[in-house]
């Protein structure tokens, strides 16, 4: 049973292990398609910056050159409304941030997102607009208008019947007067990556959902092999306690036909009465049980003094306590204490507890049974100086067919359904029985009564 049991906490360990790794695969799969949209994004807006400084350059191409002072005049939604529109024309419709700058330190920042400007200045999505100078053509019959002496870029663009404007590689020599365009685009969820979000808790929610049906299912074998294994003690308990008294008169019937002495007949007459009692016992605790499930048991409750009930226990179990050189201690703390049952039940229900201290301890074991009042009603506590139960017995204990014994030695061991029968008896008068588990040595049962 032990070993099973390992197998299942295995299988359990294994399935939990098995679930942990198809959710790290999870995790590793999303967070590589967030970093696979990243790059994606980079690279698109890389495709598309310097086309976006060609068409800002366009806005006034002399305020973005020269001492740089008009470009203060622009303004920043007009520079947003050009990056916003000429993305949405290449298809890029997420909300994009951009940032005009200089090199130098302590130069020209202008942005729509200011809060980004460690970003913006450390991208690599930029290009340099300083960079981008205008191409003009004049027709021959307006070159003669130009004159030598004063011809400067704004004469040319009066004149000029073509224009437009080219970034030219290592135009600008000085890092101070470089001036730099940069996107940038928060790396918000696409709603790709968002419905992969929802597959992903989808598959999460199965994931437990089939951990949790294996679990049950594991707990549910363990649980059928263990009531097996039960049920098999149970019918070898009931072989045995069935088989010996039946072999015992079997033999002393076998020993009568043959010997007319009249000692010997006397002996194995009692022998046969013995036995035959015994087996009328082990029968009747198994029809009272069967009664007691099918809640045909009419307990006929009056007003019992328990300190004259506990005193008949010595009584019933004179022959026990004197084959186990048993001692068995009464104390009834007040002279009379009363409560409302069954006589004949609670006494058999008290002397199966003390028949269990004689049975499963040495000889010469000592039994103590206190009696005392409570504010509800009365205690009754039966305690032995035995070897006690184990640890591993505890929480199953009052289970039907359930034994402490792991070996294959049955003698005296019974069916396993004496305290399970005392449970269902000292409930059906309203109280409880409780293991004493921080008892270092030794058994104790205490029952409430009201």
């Amino acid at each position: 049973m032990n070993r099973s049991i390992k197998q299942y906490h295995l299988l359990s360990i294994l399935a939990a292990l098995v679930f942990l790794l198809l959710v790290s695969l999870q995790i590793v799969w999303v967070v590589k398609a967030v970093k696979f949209q990243e790059r994606e994004i980079i690279h698109a807006l890389k495709e598309v910056v310097s086309d976006v400084a060609m068409e800002i350059n366009g806005i006034d191409h002399q305020a973005f050159h020269g001492d740089l002072k008009d470009l203060t005049l622009i303004s920043t939604d007009l520079i947003t409304k050009k990056v916003d529109d000429y993305l949405h024309f290449k298809n890029i419709n997420k909300k994009t941030y951009f940032a005009i700058f200089q090199d130098s330190t302590g130069g020209i920042f202008k942005s729509n997102a200011d809060e980004f400007r460690d970003v913006f200045i450390q991208s690599d999505v930029k290009a340099c607009i300083s960079c981008i100078v205008s191409f003009s053509t004049v027709a021959k019959k307006d070159s003669a208008q130009l004159d030598p002496d004063t011809f400067n870029a704004d004469s040319m663009e009066i004149l000029s019947t073509f224009q437009y404007y080219s970034p030219v590689k290592g135009l600008t020599k000085e890092a101070k007067a470089t001036l730099w365009l940069s996107l940038y685009q928060p790396n918000t969820l696409s709603s790709a990556i968002k419905s992969l979000l929802y597959l992903f808790a989808l598959n999460i929610v199965l994931l437990l959902f089939l951990l949790m049906l294996f679990y049950n299912l594991l707990k549910s074998l363990s649980k059928h092999k263990q009531l097996t294994k039960v049920k098999d003690d149970f019918f070898n308990n009931m072989t045995h306690e069935f088989k010996t008294p039946l072999s015992s008169i079997r033999l002393a019937s076998r020993v009568l036909r043959e010997n007319g002495d009249p000692a010997k007949r006397t002996i194995y007459y009692d022998l046969i009465e013995k036995e035959s009692k015994s087996l009328e016992f082990q029968i009747d605790k198994l029809l009272e049980l069967s009664l007691l499930d099918n809640n045909e048991i009419m307990l006929e409750k009056n007003k019992l003094d328990l300190c004259v009930l506990l005193q008949e226990i010595p009584i019933k179990l004179k022959p026990i306590l004197e084959d186990k050189s048993g001692n068995l201690h009464l104390n009834c703390q007040v002279d009379k204490v009363y409560t409302v049952g069954d006589r004949y039940h609670l006494l058999n229900s008290f002397c199966n507890l003390v028949e269990n201290s004689l049975k499963y301890s040495p000889e010469g074991v000592d039994i103590w049974i206190d009696l005392s009042n409570y504010e509800k009603g009365v205690v009754v506590s039966i305690r032995d100086n035995g070897p006690g139960i184990k640890e591993e017995h505890h929480a199953n204990i009052f289970s039907r067919f359930y034994r402490g014994q792991t070996n294959d030695n049955y003698e005296g061991a019974g069916f396993g359904i004496g305290l399970s029968y005392v449970k269902n008896i000292i409930e059906a008068h309203g109280g409880n029985i409780a293991l004493n588990t921080q008892l270092e040595k030794g058994t104790e049962f205490i029952i409430n009564l009201t």
